[in-house]
Formats: structure tokens, C-alpha cells, sequence
């Protein structure tokens, strides 16, 4: 016989002495057995006459322990989220092996407008306050207001629209209170608006 013969011919008793009961057929357990056990071996001639054999009984031995460790730690919620994440990596794959034209993603009907998920009469009693709060819509929004009332009454008085009165010529011209001096700019570099 081989040594493979020999270590494939432990491996049960192997089982048993990691466990610590199983005792061999010369009444010991545990390390010694191992020890009886591979001595025993190389007496008779199956190791293959190196310590290999002894190798092989070691890291057979520690396998067998790892595995034993493993199903012990092993739990049913563990395991039940393996399958949750296995189904989940199942799903993506899936995706992600579909030609690109094919792929789903964004609900086209949420890409203009993303759900709000308000009802009708939360989002109008809330939408004031947050309009207070926000100065695009108290503060900056007052005082686009205040300009466009400025320049419609400048336009107003040079028009000359009613009877009786007349356009000025330009020493006598309104002064043009709606025209901030700098000018506003439209947009600001790194301001959010």
C-alpha cells in the first residue's frame, strides 16, 4: 500500500481523535493515538519511509478541525443571509450581462419629477415655511420684486403715456433706481443660486 493508502485509511480514525472520544485500536486518544497510529505505519512499512506520512496525518487533521469549527459556527440566520446576498450578486450579474440597451434602471416617469412621497396636503402646508426660510424665496425673491417694480415705473414716467405729461430730455431724465451699481451679475462662480 501507498501512503495515500495509508493517510486515506486514517482519515476516519483521524475524525476521531480531533473529537477526542474515538478511541484507537490500541485504547488511546487524542495526540498519542495519532502518535501510535503513524509509528505503527512506519514500522509496517506504509508511510513510504519519510515523513511525509506524518505530514499528510497533520494537515488532514487540520482540515478536518477547520471544517468542524466552521459547521459549528455556522447559524440558520447566517445562513439565511448568505442566500439573501447570493440572490442579491445573482440579480446584479444577471444585470449587468444584458446588452446596455437592454438594461433596466431609472423609471423614465421618475427622471423629470423623483417621487415625492407627501400627501397633497403635507407638501402645501409645509412648502410655505420652507419658502420663508430659503432666501431665494423671502429675501432675493423680494428683492428681484422691488427691482422689476422700480424699472416699470421708470419705463412708466419715460413713455409719457398720459395726457399732459411729457417725455424729459436726458439732463432732466428719472434717475434709474433699478439698476444696482455694480450691475447684479447673473451668475456667481462657485455660489449655489
Amino acid at each position: 500500500r501507498s501512503a495515500a493508502a495509508a493517510s486515506d485509511a486514517l482519515a476516519p480514525r483521524a475524525a476521531g481523535m480531533e473529537s477526542g472520544v474515538a478511541p484507537s485500536r490500541h485504547g488511546t486518544t487524542g495526540a498519542s493515538a495519532s502518535r501510535t497510529s503513524v509509528a505503527h505505519l512506519s514500522r509496517r512499512g506504509l508511510s513510504g519511509a519519510s515523513g511525509a506520512s506524518r505530514l499528510t496525518v497533520a494537515s488532514l487533521r487540520s482540515c478536518i478541525g477547520e471544517a468542524v469549527q466552521r459547521e459549528v459556527a455556522r447559524t440558520s440566520l447566517g445562513d439565511y443571509r448568505a442566500f439573501l446576498q447570493d440572490g442579491r450578486e445573482r440579480a446584479r450579474a444577471k444585470r449587468l450581462a444584458m446588452p446596455v440597451h437592454l438594461r433596466t434602471g431609472t423609471s423614465p416617469v421618475d427622471m423629470g419629477f423623483p417621487r415625492h412621497m407627501l400627501t397633497a396636503a403635507a407638501d402645501s402646508s409645509a412648502l410655505p415655511v420652507k419658502m420663508a426660510v430659503d432666501p431665494k424665496w423671502s429675501t432675493d425673491l423680494k428683492k428681484m420684486n422691488d427691482k422689476a417694480g422700480l424699472r416699470i415705473e421708470y419705463e412708466r414716467r419715460l413713455a409719457a403715456a398720459v395726457t399732459g405729461s411729457i417725455a424729459p430730455e436726458l439732463p432732466h431724465m428719472y434717475p434709474k433706481r433699478h439698476i444696482s451699481n455694480p450691475p447684479t451679475p447673473f451668475f456667481v462662480a462657485g455660489a449655489n443660486r
